[in-house]
């Protein structure tokens, strides 16, 4: 029955049930008290019918069942009988029947007494051994028939009036007596074997042809095992009219004879449904040749082993593939399925055949589509072009250490440490360990000798010399080294001057180029090209306009590029330095977005939303290309999927199914497209996810830019604004802040509009599949309507209860990340400072450690209280969705009921499963957009921080000249005015009332000590000048305001510096060259002068240019601080104890070479000595006059001049 309805298309699953009632049981689908299995069992305990086939096959034994569940109460239906007769009943050899018998054998039958029913009968026998019933024979003596074929009729003796004798079979060996009666009536009697031991029994007494009598309780397939071994069995017949009662006094007329089982098809009511299915089980036939060599090929040659049920099912399934073709069998049925030849089970080799098919087609043009098309990482050459044939898979951390490698290192260069790690000639132990002073002397020992002999000279000078520009012709030149302007000036006007004897008319060629360095944009931001200014006659002042381009819409901080005086094409004249001045571009708006001021204070809302504003500028097409990949994914598994689910069970499937319908080939064709469309969705959502990983730019276009723009703002901010905000806050935003910005602000405006894009597939779908509804039946689908208004009810229930808690998220989130900002900022200096920490002692580290833990656990407790808000306020959706989403079950449900059992409504399986679907989907988009929601509420705090940092008025400097350049360029008269004035100063004046104070809210921590100077101090220029002052942080205010380091505070005094003189100040200690450049000659190269110069010069002191900058020592370090001062060559350079970290050998030469640089023409002078190229431009005259300013030096180690000016501070200084 199993194999007949799978074979045409229907699945069936069977419990355990033993028994032909329980086979009607069970296609009833209703319960009685019968013996049935686990499975049965379980499903009665819970209350449930147990039983669910639609088909079985039974036989007559059960009739009176039949006549209830088929007749009476019409539970099942009678589909005709199988065909064959199952003659279950007692069997002996032939041999035994045909021999000639004096008298007919008294015949015994037995029965299992461990059966309950049987009871009775054991008492009977118990009583009398031998019974008599002078009614059990209804044939008479003399007409009882001789036995012939294979099949006898035994009929006891009708003088004797005796009737075959029972025999209980029992486990209790003083109770049986089966044995013993048995031999006394001269044959063994064969009793009812159970389990698997009664075929191998049963068979084997065949097998010896004794007078064995045994019972066939599985008629068909026994009989077949013995025919399968040429052995011809006789049915024993014993008389049937009447099967009697057995008695307690064992009496009665029991001894009837199993019946003829004719096995029958009975289906189940569904039956009816499927006019298919029932015309074609009322017609199967299978005849009693067809069952008995179906089954006979079950024992072949094995016959002591019981065939399994899985032997029994193969073989039938086999014999129905082989007579498929018979019209005995099948009565008319082949040909009538229509199935095609892809979804046809019965075609040979199903389903391997179409599963290869499938698997080859999906497995090429996913290959294609991921190589070819998309050329993803699965494209081995991509992943060659990625690593680089290099697939290292340890970090360099690992390999270094050696612990994860088994304590060896690995890394190249340990590799190459190790092949150097041979005994060098002993002269390279030597030079190993001279000093700086021995090796220079080696290297360069003409040039020293130079050096002492200029240092005599200037040690002897009386006279400071004339400046090499007197004399000279018309020297024209830039007002100043950098020119600040407005980000919102259209045009910039740069003063171009002209010093010396000459006024004739002077025409100038400029340019306008990219300085190599800032964000300024050549095109975008100003107008590249060559420019040319003149002076007329008599005039000393031109002004050369640069237009500035209107700039990119996002904003950017301030940018730079430079006006580069190239020549002279008309007049007598030469360009002199400063001839390239570097225009600083300081912006006015604020970030993000040049937002205006007046929407700065708000909470942060406006300003989320111009940050997100400038993340679509700053992306441009691939912010657009992100944002419809995003949608797809929606698309693809909230509506594609769900219709083509829809589509295929409600449509396809349904109208393939539909008996009424003539020709269903399309429907299969119709599956085919379905699920091709679903294949082709997943593609294009695989394109989708591509494009979105490929555009949407979290790392390298919000992460890094970000992080770009806090450094830039930090690295050009002035020393005294690093003091307004601390380090810690800085690194603190640039590392974490720029990833939390990019995952929970710029990432989450895709992931909000991809759910509320789902949202809105969501119920666009529910409407239509209201509409689908509607027209089923032609009834109004009220019970989809519904569904969809529970959408628009719990959508925007859980954004409104976030937003309802903001201020307290925020108060939180805070909280947070100020206290993280303070474990940051300590692990920042230990990290930082590594090198240095030996000199702590166990105490202080413990305290440093302590402060750690203390302020990791304090942070601890605030993240949890800000993890915790964030997470409740997600609930607020999922409760709401989780009502909603219950309703839709339990109301879903009823209205599937109803219309499967009563026709009311128009709720359809497929349109459920998809209701369900969606309001999962739904549960899942609206979770999304509330923690959209909270993310950005933290974020909010992130942009708002970004914001204040990304704001804060940088280089005021310079901003404050901007209003006065302005109004000086403004025409060719003012600017003549001011040129006037200016122009004649010669030192560097800090006039009485400078003053200098740290932030009010910054006054620890700084080498800048605060200052009023109370009457003017002035620097001459073109000398040495030894500066000292008891307190070194004066000092340093001191220095730094003379080199603009940094700027007076208040408008009493200024610092007055002559045009055109660039100044500089080192720090005091050399810091961060391993950052900028790997070894010496390379970050030598950083001041721009030619590379044969910087060679030469350091080793003249004893540096190596191809020595590593990370193995320099603090003295070597110091070293090559002062030799790129010299090289950057400044007009006056500003040094705080330069000496004290030079080595000891080496700082008497030291100070010498200070000395020479300030007296012979600073960097040229140095180079024509060590006979290199000058670093000066031979077209552009400079001055040869330097200044040399020194702090506090070591007067052992610095001999002065009578040129030298010696500055006390004290003496100018406010003190009380």
């Amino acid at each position: 029955a199993i194999i007949l309805k799978e074979h045409i298309g229907f699945d069936v699953r069977l419990d355990d049930v033993a028994g032909g009632v329980g086979a009607i049981q069970r296609v009833a689908k209703i319960y009685e008290d019968v013996t049935v299995g686990a499975e049965a069992q379980s499903f009665h305990g819970a209350g449930k019918a147990f039983g669910y086939a639609n088909l079985e096959v039974w036989t007559e034994s059960a009739r009176e069942v039949y006549t209830k569940h088929v007749v009476r109460t019409r539970d099942a239906l009678d589909m005709g009988q199988v065909g064959y007769v199952a003659q279950a009943g007692w069997y002996l050899p032939e041999a035994f029947a045909a021999q000639p018998f004096s008298l007919p054998p008294e015949f015994y039958r037995a029965f299992d007494t461990r059966v309950p029913a049987n009871e009775p009968l054991l008492s009977a026998l118990l009583n009398e051994s031998s019974i008599t019933c002078s009614d059990a024979c209804v044939v008479p003596a003399g007409e009882c028939p001789v036995s012939t074929g294979r099949e006898v009729l035994w009929c006891p003796s009708a003088t004797a009036g005796r009737i075959p004798a029972l025999l209980a079979y029992t486990p209790d060996a003083d109770r049986g007596y089966s044995q013993e009666m048995a031999t006394q009536h001269g044959f063994a009697f064969g009793i009812r074997f159970a389990g698997d031991a009664f075929p191998d029994l049963a068979t084997r007494a065949m097998e010896q042809g004794q007078a064995v009598v045994v019972h066939a309780w599985r008629p068909s397939s026994y009989l077949a095992r013995l025919a399968g071994l040429g052995l011809e069995p006789v049915r024993v017949v014993l008389p049937s009219a009447n099967c009697g009662v057995h008695l307690q006094d064992g009496t009665g007329n029991w001894s009837c004879d199993e019946p003829r089982q004719l096995p029958a098809k009975m289906a189940s009511l569904e039956a009816d449904e499927d006019p298919i299915f029932s015309d074609f089980v009322s017609q199967f036939t299978v005849p009693e040749a067809s069952i008995t060599s179906m089954l006979g090929g079950l024992v072949d040659g094995r016959p002591a082993e019981a065939p399994s049920l899985q032997e029994e099912w193969q073989a039938a399934c086999m014999w129905v593939r082989e007579n498929e073709n018979d019209g005995l069998v099948w009565a008319g049925w082949v040909g009538q399925r229509g199935v095609p030849y892809f979804a046809d089970t019965l075609t040979a080799g199903y389903p391997f055949l179409v599963v290869l098919v499938a698997v080859v087609g999906a497995a090429v043009g996913i290959v294609l589509w991921e190589v070819g098309w998309l050329d993803t990482t699965m494209n081995p050459w991509s992943v060659k072009r990625m690593t680089g044939g290099e697939r290292r898979w340890r970090t360099e951390v690992e390999m270094m250490i050696g612990e994860a490698t088994g304590g060896k290192r690995h890394s190249q260069a340990s590799i190459d440490e190790d092949q150097n790690a041979v005994i060098q000639p002993w002269d390279r132990h030597v030079e190993y360990y001279r000093g700086l002073r021995q090796r220079g002397l080696e290297r360069q020992p003409r040039f020293w000798e130079q050096v002492e002999m200029r240092f005599k000279d200037l040690m002897t000078r009386t006279e400071v010399p004339a400046d090499n520009a007197v004399g000279e012709p018309d020297c024209i030149r830039f007002a100043h080294h950098t020119w600040p302007c407005s980000q919102h000036s259209t045009t910039v006007r740069v003063p171009v001057v002209r010093t010396g004897a000459g006024r004739g008319r002077v025409v100038v060629q400029a340019v306008v180029e990219s300085c190599g360095y800032g964000e300024g944009k050549a095109g975008d931001d100003f107008e590249v090209g060559d420019r040319q200014v003149v002076l007329a006659e008599g005039k000393e002042v031109a002004l050369l306009e640069v237009p500035l381009s209107g700039g990119s819409k996002e904003w950017r901080n301030n940018f730079y590029f430079q006006v580069r005086l190239t020549a002279v094409s008309e007049g007598t004249a030469v360009l002199s330095t400063p001839s390239t001045t570097l225009l600083v571009v300081l912006t006015e708006d604020r970030y993000p977005a040049k937002l205006g001021l007046e929407r700065r204070g708000g909470h942060g809302i406006t300003l989320m939303r111009h940050y997100l504003w400038e993340s679509y500028l700053r992306r441009g097409r691939n912010f657009i290309r992100t944002f419809f990949a995003m949608l797809y994914k929606p698309v693809h598994s909230g509506f594609v999927s769900i219709l083509v689910q829809k589509f295929l069970v409600d449509h396809a499937a349904k109208q393939a199914a539909d008996p009424d319908e003539p020709n269903v080939t399309w429907y299969y064709w119709e599956v085919i497209l379905l699920v091709a469309v679903q294949f082709l969705s997943t593609m294009l959502e695989r394109w989708a996810d591509v494009v979105q990983t490929r555009s949407r730019g979290r790392t390298g276009g919000v992460r890094q830019d970000h992080r770009i723009k806090v450094f830039r703002k930090y690295v050009r901010l002035e020393q005294a604004e690093h003091w307004e905000v601390d380090s810690s806050v800085w690194l603190y935003n640039a590392v974490f802040e720029a990833n939390l910005l990019a995952v929970d602000a710029y990432w989450q405006i895709f992931v909000f509009c991809q759910n509320l894009f789902a949202l809105f597939l969501s119920v666009a779908l529910v409407m239509v599949l209201a509409f689908w509804s509607s027209g089923v039946n032609n009834q109004v689908g009220s019970g989809v309507w519904w569904a969809l208004a529970g959408l628009f009810i719990v959508s925007p229930l859980g954004v409104l209860m976030v937003l309802s808690r903001r201020r307290l998220t925020w108060s939180l989130v805070i909280r947070r990340m100020e206290l993280e900002e303070s474990w940051t900022g300590v692990l920042a200096w230990v990290t930082a400072n590594g090198r240095r920490l030996f000199g702590l002692t166990e105490r202080e580290r413990v305290a440093i450690e302590e402060r750690f833990v203390k302020q990791s656990k304090i942070f601890v407790k605030a993240h949890w209280n800000a993890r915790d808000i964030q997470n409740d306020n997600q609930w607020f959706s999922q409760w709401a969705h989780t009502v909603t989403y219950c309703l839709m079950l339990l109301f879903g449900t009823f209205a599937l009921i109803e219309y499967r059992r009563f026709g009311i409504g128009a709720m359809e399986v497929g349109t459920l499963y998809a209701l369900w679907k969606i309001y999962t989907n739904v549960g899942k988009y609206m979770g999304n957009l509330v923690g959209v929601s909270v993310k950005m509420q933290g974020a909010v705090v992130s942009v708002r921080r970004l914001s204040a940092l990304l704001n804060m008025k940088d280089q005021r400097s310079m901003r404050a000249q901007v209003k006065h350049w302005a109004d000086v360029s403004q025409d060719q008269a003012s600017m003549e005015k001011w040129w006037s004035a200016a122009g004649q100063e010669q030192d560097v004046v800090l006039q009485a009332g400078t003053t200098f104070v740290r932030p009010h809210h910054c006054k620890a921590g700084a080498q800048f000590a605060e200052l009023m100077i109370t009457k003017e101090l002035r620097i001459p220029l073109g000398r040495v000048v030894l500066m000292s002052a008891h307190h070194e942080g004066i000092l340093m205010s001191a220095l730094g305001l003379v080199a603009q380091v940094i700027q007076p505070v208040g408008e009493d005094g200024s610092v007055r510096v002559p045009q055109g003189v660039r100044c500089l100040m080192p720090p005091v200690v050399a810091t961060g060259s391993a950052l900028m450049a790997e070894t010496v000659g390379e970050e030598l190269a950083l001041t721009g002068v030619n590379s044969q110069f910087c060679e030469a010069l350091a080793q003249a002191v004893g540096l190596d240019p191809n020595l590593g900058n990370n193995v320099l020592s603090i003295g070597q370090s110091q070293v090559l601080h002062i030799v790129k001062a010299l090289l950057i060559d400044p007009d006056v350079l500003c040094l705080m104890r330069p000496m004290t970290l030079v080595p000891y050998e080496l700082a008497p030469s030291m100070t010498k070479l200070l000395r020479v640089w300030q007296g012979c023409g600073g960097a040229p002078g140095l180079a024509s000595m060590l006979g290199v190229p000058s670093p000066q431009d031979p077209q552009v005259f400079r001055s040869t006059r330097r200044t040399l300013v020194m702090g506090n030096v070591v007067q052992q180690l610095f001999e002065c001049s009578a040129l030298d000016c010696s500055i006390t501070l004290e003496e100018y200084l406010l003190q009380d």
